[in-house]
């Protein structure tokens, strides 16, 4: 009779968790619980988590311009092409037309399609799109051309092609019409990966999951094919790439060569033969950017470390930005974009080694 009662009370506990998930609301003039992060040019589009989507001009970073606000229920992960923006949404793909900023419109939606399912599966939401709140730029559409994603991402975008990630599969589809995505193909990947990385000028992919930084050639777009992993002991692993070298953070792992959480450098010059070249033991590493000589890490409750990577045998930490809870990072030019818990903050790095604060959104 005990085991059913703690049974009941543990669903009743996740049901009750799920549903105030579902009833998340956004709020269109405050970024309740900042997520992932996508930036376009000089538009930034940053997830509210289980919330929807606020979009910025960040052209001026000492003065953001809120654009607009998306609800979207359940919304976890968003990528941004041409004049459409993607968002998952209880398993499912929601596309919205984005040419004009400041009144984003919900185009379609396309079932089972992602691998977010905080709620009942095939829900296709509430979702309504908010036009300009409080203190809202009535511009129209600024001009875009570079798009990325932080490292924290579920989805990823190379050339025409979107890849999502559901669960055991990666999904594969054509967005040549960037409002109409067409499903193409589809990769089985294991259970364990969390995070995508594109790397366009060699035809890769890279994923990372509990078990290890694995690799896809994606020179067929429509066909993911495996190549090889990196294999290390069970830990959170999202990961980036800049020329040879792939830059990992680990957290809460049992290794026996080191510190349970960390931040690895990876030699990826042979995709068939990686091997790690320099390990920094870390409190809880997070999300990371890598930008010329330098990598950005986010260690949770520490806030950012700024590395020195020009020797990667021999790293070296140079700066800690206090005071920020860091979850993820962007690196444009000279502007750092950092998100967590206590929001969304830019940096001036024209200078690495002495971040200056701009603003924060």
């Amino acid at each position: 009779m005990s085991r059913i009662i703690s049974f009941l009370v543990v669903f009743l506990f996740f049901v009750s968790a799920m549903n105030s998930k579902s009833r998340a609301v956004l709020d269109p003039n405050t970024i309740t619980e900042p997520g992932k992060i996508w930036i376009k040019g000089s538009t930034l589009f940053v997830n509210d988590r289980f919330r929807g989507v606020h979009i910025f001009n960040i052209s001026t970073p000492l003065n953001p311009i809120r654009l607009s606000t998306i609800a979207i229920s359940n919304n976890i992960d968003i990528a941004v092409y041409s004049n459409a923006l993607y968002a998952d949404s209880y398993g499912n793909l929601h596309v919205y037309d984005i040419s004009m900023l400041t009144d984003p419109r919900l185009i379609r939606i396309i079932p089972d399609a992602t691998g977010n399912y905080y709620g009942a599966t095939g829900d296709l939401g509430d979702d309504s799109g908010f036009g300009c709140g409080v203190g809202c730029s009535s511009d129209s559409a600024t001009t875009m051309l570079s798009s990325t994603g932080g490292s924290m991402a579920r989805f990823s975008i190379v050339d025409n092609y979107l890849y999502s990630l559901k669960y055991s599969q990666m999904k594969v589809f054509s967005i040549s019409n960037p409002t109409n995505p067409d499903a193409v193909g589809d990769a089985e990947i294991g259970w364990d990966i969390e995070t995508i990385f594109p790397v366009k000028d060699r035809n890769l992919l890279f994923l990372g999951g509990n078990e290890g930084v694995y690799v896809y050639s994606i020179s067929n777009r429509a066909n993911p094919v495996y190549l090889s992993r990196l294999t290390h002991a069970r830990s959170y692993d999202p990961v980036v790439v800049q020329s040879n070298f792939a830059y990992v953070t680990l957290r809460d792992g049992s290794f026996i060569d080191g510190p349970s959480s960390r931040f690895e450098v990876i030699n990826i010059s042979d995709i068939s033969n990686m091997f790690v070249t320099d390990i920094i033991g870390m409190d809880a590493p997070y999300g990371l950017a890598v930008s010329g000589a330098y990598a950005y890490v986010c260690d949770g409750y520490d806030g950012l470390e700024i590395f020195n990577v020009s020797d990667v045998s021999n790293v070296s930490k140079e700066v800690r930005l206090q005071g920020y809870n860091g979850y993820d990072v962007i690196v444009t030019d000279d502007t750092m974009i950092l998100t967590g818990n206590d929001g969304v903050v830019l940096y001036d790095i024209s200078n690495p080694t002495n971040p200056a604060f701009l603003n924060k959104l």
